[in-house]
């Protein structure tokens, strides 16, 4: 009856033995798996920590943006809604273009009454830039027009007549007509030379019945 519990402290004290063996044999074994354990331990308690702190930074090294705060209708400046400034235009045209040469008109405007008794003559005398008279006219060619011709009688034409020392030949410097009807209308004249326009006038004539 004594034996049996003899054997089982035998058995425990060599299942310690047994088991402080395989420690001191395999010591580097456990070792190695305390450590381990360890690390975990710790760098589970650690992780949560390291992660708040750089969220922390990171959002703390953040550069605030600048808020932008779009106008309303009511706030933007009028002149952002004004068109581009109109280019000017150009200077309008003179009626009366520059020419090379000038024609020195007989009389600046013409009055005349109907029923007409006798014909009235006009000229347009061709001068130079320095108002001297071009004396030599050979190619210049007088071209006589009316913007109305039915006020006139159907004989009004152009003459010539080399005068104030006008050479031959003569010029269609003259312009004869007679009036047939009340209005007012214009005579012009142009003068070309190998068919470019060099000189321009006008007549303004007006027409009255006789009272």
């Amino acid at each position: 009856m004594n034996a049996q519990p003899n054997n089982k402290h035998k058995n425990k004290s060599t299942t310690i033995e047994h088991g402080l063996a395989l420690l001191k044999k395999n010591k580097r074994k456990a070792f190695f798996i305390l450590f381990c354990l360890f690390a975990i331990s710790v760098f589970g308690f650690l992780t949560p920590r390291l992660f708040l702190t750089d969220q922390t930074t990171s959002e703390q090294n953040k550069t605030p943006s600048p808020t932008v705060i779009l106008p309303t209708p009511t706030e933007i400046p009028p002149t952002q809604y004004q068109d581009q400034p109109t280019v000017p235009q150009n200077t309008p045209t003179p009626t009366t273009p520059i020419y090379k040469y000038i024609l020195w008109k007989s009389t600046d405007e013409i009055r005349l009454t109907v029923p007409a008794k006798t014909g009235f003559s006009i000229s347009a005398t061709l001068r130079d830039e320095k108002l001297n008279i071009v004396t030599n006219q050979s190619g210049f060619v007088y071209n006589w027009t009316i913007d109305n011709p039915t006020l006139l009688k159907e004989k009004a034409q152009s003459f010539s007549g080399c005068t104030q020392g006008i050479q031959e030949p003569c010029p269609q410097d003259h312009f004869t007509f007679a009036a047939s009807a009340s209005g007012q209308t214009v005579i012009r004249v142009e003068v070309s030379k190998d068919g470019e326009t060099v000189a321009a006038t006008t007549f303004p004539l007006i027409i009255e019945e006789t009272k």
